[in-house]
C-alpha cells in the first residue's frame, strides 16, 4: 500500500491535514512507504483495510487523529467562514461543499463518499490520503453476485476484535455524548465503516454490542443547522441513514419490549423521517450480499420493506409490518381486526395485537383465528372483553385491567382463563355482558352481525 503526499494545513479554508508520516504510530513508519508523486498512485497494488493488517491499523489511527484535529479547528473555522451566498448556483454550492470535504478528509474518501453520484462535469481537485480503492473493500460494496463467486476470507478474531474497539472509539469521537459532533463527513463516513464491518462480520451473532453504538451514530446523522449541506449531499446521507436503521430492525421489533426493540423504535422515532427520503439507487452499494461468516447485512426485499413503513404514517400498518415476519397477517374488516396466520393457540396471538393496537387506538376488537379455533377481544381500558369457540375458553368474559396491565399480560402467562380481575362471565356466546355490549357500541359494530361474523368460523 502506498501513501499520496499529504500537507498540513490550518487555515480559514480548512482544517488542519494530517500528514501519513506524523499521524502514524512509531510502529508503522517503517512499514509506510513514502510518495511524492499523486498521479501515480493508481498503479499501486489495492490493498484494502479489511484484508490489510497494517493497512487497516494505520487508517484506524490517522482517522481518529483527524477527527480529534478537525474539533480543535472547528470553532475557529465556524466563525472565519462566510455563509454561502443565497444566490449561488445548486452546482457551485455542490461542488463547494465537495471541495471542502476533500481538504477535510481527502479526494479519495470524498469519491466513495459522492463519486457515484457527483454532479456531470465536475472534478475533484488533486489526491490527498491512501487511494479511494484502498481505503474501502470495492468487493464488498458489490450489491449483485453469487456468494460462491468471490475469494474473501474471513478476518481473523483478533482482527475483528480491533475493529470492533476502533468502532467504539470512533462512535465517540464523531458523535459525543457531551458537546458537538464532528463534521458531518465524518458521521457519514464512520457510519459506511460500520456498516461494511457488519457485513464483515466483525460481530457475532450472538454478540449484539454493536447495537447501541450504530444507534447512537445513526441519530447523529440526522443533519443539524451548523451542517449546512447541499441537497446532492443530503441524499447520500439520508441513504446512509436508512441502511443503519435497516440493519438496527434486524432481529429486532419497533413493537417489542426488548433492550434491542426499543433501542430500534426510538432511534426510529428520531430518524423515520429521514428514511422516507432514502433513494435506492444511491444505497446500492451498502445493500452487501452475506458472503462472509457472522455477516449483518440488509438485504433488498428488507430494505424495500423499510421504505414502505417510513412512508405509512398508519401506525396499524406498523404492527402489521412486523407481524409479517412472524408468519402472521393482520387485515382490518369492517372495524375488527383479523389476525390469521400459523398459530395453533389464538389466545396469546389475539392478546397481544390488542395490547399493540391499544396503544394508538381507543378502542380496539381483534379476532384471530386458527384451524377452527377463534379468540375475540375487545379492549378499551379499563375494561377487557374476551369470547372464545368452544375449544378455547368458551363464552364471554369481562376484567377490568389495573393501568399497569394490558391484555397481553393478563391472558397471558398462565392456564387456562385468568381469575384475577374477573368482572363478569364466564356466559354463552348469545348472552352478551353489559360490559362487553358497551364496547361494541363504543367501536360502532353491531352486537348481532358480530356474533355472527365470530360463529362463521366455527362453534
Amino acid at each position: 500500500m502506498r501513501w499520496c503526499a499529504s500537507s498540513t494545513r490550518a487555515s480559514a479554508a480548512g482544517p488542519s491535514r494530517l500528514r501519513s508520516s506524523s499521524s502514524t504510530p512509531p510502529a508503522a513508519h517503517a512499514a509506510r512507504p513514502t510518495r511524492t508523486d499523486p498521479a501515480s498512485a493508481t498503479a499501486t497494488p489495492k490493498e484494502e483495510i479489511f484484508t490489510d493488517e497494517e493497512l487497516a491499523r494505520r487508517f484506524r489511527y490517522d482517522l481518529l487523529r483527524l477527527s480529534d484535529q478537525l474539533a480543535k479547528h472547528r470553532t475557529v473555522q465556524s466563525a472565519q467562514t462566510a455563509p454561502p451566498s443565497q444566490t449561488s448556483a445548486a452546482h457551485d454550492r455542490y461542488a463547494s461543499y465537495l471541495e471542502e470535504c476533500e481538504r477535510t478528509i481527502g479526494r479519495p474518501l470524498t469519491l466513495k463518499l459522492f463519486g457515484g453520484t457527483t454532479t456531470p462535469g465536475l472534478t475533484l481537485g488533486p489526491r490527498w490520503g491512501p487511494v479511494a480503492d484502498d481505503v474501502i473493500d470495492e468487493n464488498l460494496d458489490a450489491s449483485d453476485g453469487d456468494p460462491e463467486d468471490t475469494d474473501q476470507k474471513e478476518m481473523p478474531p483478533d482482527r475483528k476484535r480491533e475493529w470492533r474497539q476502533w468502532t467504539a472509539r470512533a462512535v465517540e469521537r464523531t458523535v459525543p455524548r457531551e458537546g458537538e459532533p464532528a463534521l458531518l463527513m465524518l458521521r457519514v463516513l464512520v457510519a459506511r465503516l460500520f456498516v461494511q464491518l457488519l457485513g464483515h462480520g466483525v460481530w457475532r451473532f450472538d454478540d449484539d454490542s454493536w447495537r447501541a453504538p450504530l444507534a447512537r451514530l445513526t441519530q447523529g446523522l440526522v443533519p443539524r443547522a451548523a451542517d449546512e449541506i447541499p441537497d446532492e449531499a443530503f441524499q447520500h446521507v439520508t441513504a446512509v441513514t436508512a441502511v443503519c436503521m435497516g440493519l438496527l430492525l434486524s432481529e429486532a421489533s419497533l413493537t417489542g419490549g426488548a433492550p434491542h426493540d426499543l433501542l430500534a423504535a426510538r432511534t426510529w422515532q428520531t430518524v423515520k423521517e429521514r428514511v422516507a427520503e432514502a433513494e435506492t439507487d444511491i444505497a446500492e452499494d451498502l445493500l452487501i450480499p452475506p458472503r462472509l461468516a457472522h455477516a449483518h447485512v440488509l438485504s433488498r426485499s428488507r430494505w424495500e420493506r423499510l421504505l414502505d413503513l417510513a412512508h405509512s404514517d398508519d401506525p396499524v400498518a406498523l404492527i402489521a409490518a412486523e407481524l409479517v415476519g412472524e408468519e402472521l397477517t393482520l387485515e382490518s374488516d369492517h372495524g375488527i381486526y383479523l389476525i390469521s396466520g400459523k398459530f395453533s393457540n389464538p389466545v396469546p396471538v389475539a392478546a397481544r395485537v390488542a395490547a399493540l393496537l391499544g396503544r394508538h387506538l381507543e378502542t380496539v376488537l381483534v379476532h384471530a383465528v386458527a384451524d377452527g379455533r377463534w379468540t375475540f377481544i375487545a379492549w378499551r381500558r379499563p375494561y377487557l372483553a374476551v369470547a372464545g369457540s368452544r375449544a378455547m375458553w368458551p363464552g364471554w368474559r369481562v376484567y377490568r385491567v389495573p393501568p399497569s396491565a394490558t391484555p397481553e399480560s393478563r391472558l397471558t402467562g398462565g392456564e387456562g382463563p385468568p381469575r384475577a380481575g374477573l368482572v363478569a362471565g364466564p356466559v354463552p356466546l348469545g348472552r352478551t355482558p353489559p360490559a362487553a355490549l358497551e364496547l361494541m357500541q363504543q367501536a360502532g359494530i353491531d352486537p348481532a352481525d358480530l356474533l355472527r361474523r365470530l360463529l362463521d368460523h366455527g362453534p
